[in-house]
């Protein structure tokens, strides 16, 4: 699909919205989409209810957010699936601190206004400063946080906002901000496979340039503001598998006590590898499974 045919796509989408078919767009992957047709997706953001996009190469990490701060409409947006993953693939990602610069230092003031008609969201988040993440998955050492460019001091902040703002989507479902699987053939390419420990998986990607892991997500941890999320009272999903996730027992059981209809967590099998805390991680590890 081209820019022109695109914007027709859309043009008809705004003109026929009592047209179900016409409020849901579907995009494969497509290796020039770029702003320009990006410009033309906004054109329908406040139309659209459902939007499957496989891949968004040619963007800037944060373009995205223009759409959750206009798409009021939305049921779904998902992104590629699960062992569909190339090695160009651009998942739907945003990043935490860059985003909240621009709400409260720049004075953009923008807040998503994905609300109760929210069910199905896939997003991956990273751009979080997380004072224990030291190592990679063979444990070899990161950068620092510092080095990437993040504040410390908003360590908390960052993390609360972005929560407050999924607190909003009150009929949510499914919440997927974990990393999907390689494709057979990314696989291949890489010379993995599914038999592989996870620490060796991940260098052989690396060498190749692809990220398997996101040492920068959102903690889910008490500490960082968990409890606003108690809200989202359908939740039946949450991913947050390949993430540097901070779920324990206290959170499990929170979990547990405020999100009742949930039948599936993916991720909570991470053994802290990437922790400075890491020599606890099994045994957090088991404490959680039991």
């Amino acid at each position: 699909m081209g820019e022109e045919s695109l914007r027709q796509r859309c043009r008809d989408l705004s003109s026929d919205s009592n047209n179900q078919v016409g409020r849901e767009l579907w995009l494969p992957d497509m290796p020039l989409f770029g702003p320009l047709a990006f410009s033309a997706l906004m054109e329908s953001a406040e139309t659209l209810e459902v939007l499957r996009i496989e891949s968004t190469e040619e963007l800037q990490l944060n373009d995205f957010v223009d759409v959750l701060c206009f798409a009021r409409n939305f049921r779904l947006l998902e992104g590629i699936a699960d062992r569909q993953r190339n090695k160009f693939t651009m998942k739907i990602m945003v990043h935490a601190y860059e985003i909240y610069l621009g709400h409260f230092e720049n004075g953009l003031g923008r807040s998503w206004v994905l609300e109760l008609s929210m069910e199905h969201l896939q997003l991956r988040i990273e751009g979080v400063y997380r004072s224990v993440v030291l190592y990679r998955q063979n444990e070899e050492e990161q950068l620092t946080q510092e080095d990437l460019g993040l504040d410390p001091t908003v360590r908390f902040p960052v993390q609360r906002w972005f929560y407050n703002q999924l607190s909003k989507m009150t009929g949510l479902k499914e919440l997927i901000l974990g990393v999907q699987d390689l494709s057979a053939s990314t696989m291949k390419y890489v010379g993995v496979d599914s038999s592989m420990n996870v620490a060796a998986m991940e260098e052989a990607a690396l060498s190749r340039g692809i990220h398997m892991f996101n040492y920068n997500s959102l903690e889910f941890s008490l500490e960082s503001g968990l409890e606003l999320l108690a809200g989202l009272k359908e939740l039946k999903l949450l991913g947050v598998r390949r993430t540097a996730h901070d779920i324990g027992v206290a959170e499990l059981e929170w979990i547990h006590r405020n999100w009742l209809k949930l039948e599936r967590n993916r991720g909570l099998e991470s053994v802290w590898r990437w922790s400075v805390h890491r020599a606890e991680g099994l045994a957090v590890k088991t404490a959680v499974e039991d």
